[in-house]
């Protein structure tokens, strides 16, 4: 199931996806917390390779994430971890590092919400990314987001 809502007020954009995984929400959540689970799906496209180089999993505790496209052009995101609730949920702070002669959006107040709830046929996810800094960035994500998404479906099946 693939639902998505906007969400917009003075500056800020939301973005909510949910799907429903075939797996438990503690293999969900290993997934997304565990760096060599992330390195296989965490991207939005199969052309895509990543790299885990920090994943500090507590509250407070920081992570950066390469992605890495098929030309070598390099996309890092950055953040903290808010909170870590196994298997439940996490939340977590949201940035791109801006790239050579790139001008860096201000991403300093958007964080990602992820929770996990068991259900009949497996675990149920909601990503909820919110104050995105505009409309356009939040279209953007909505992509991402649903690559990814699409990509941890074939991680935990097979």
């Amino acid at each position: 199931m693939e639902a998505a809502k906007v969400e917009t007020a003075a500056e800020t954009a939301t973005l909510i996806l949910e799907r429903t995984y075939p797996a438990t929400p503690q293999a969900v959540f290993n997934a997304w917390t565990q760096a060599q689970a992330l390195e296989r799906w965490f991207a939005p496209t199969d052309e895509m390779s990543t790299r885990v180089l920090e994943l500090d999993l507590r509250e407070g505790g920081q992570y950066r994430i390469q992605m890495i496209e098929a030309d070598g052009a390099v996309n890092t995101v950055t953040g903290t971890f808010e909170a870590v609730d196994p298997p439940k949920q996490l939340v977590f702070s949201w940035g791109w590092e801006p790239g050579p002669g790139e001008t860096p959006l201000d991403y300093s107040r958007s964080r990602v919400i992820v929770d996990i709830e068991p259900v009949t046929d497996g675990a149920r996810l909601t990503l909820t990314h919110v104050r995105l800094p505009n409309e356009e960035m939040r279209n953007e994500h909505e992509g991402g987001w649903n690559g990814c998404l699409d990509r941890l479906t074939h991680h935990l099946t097979g």
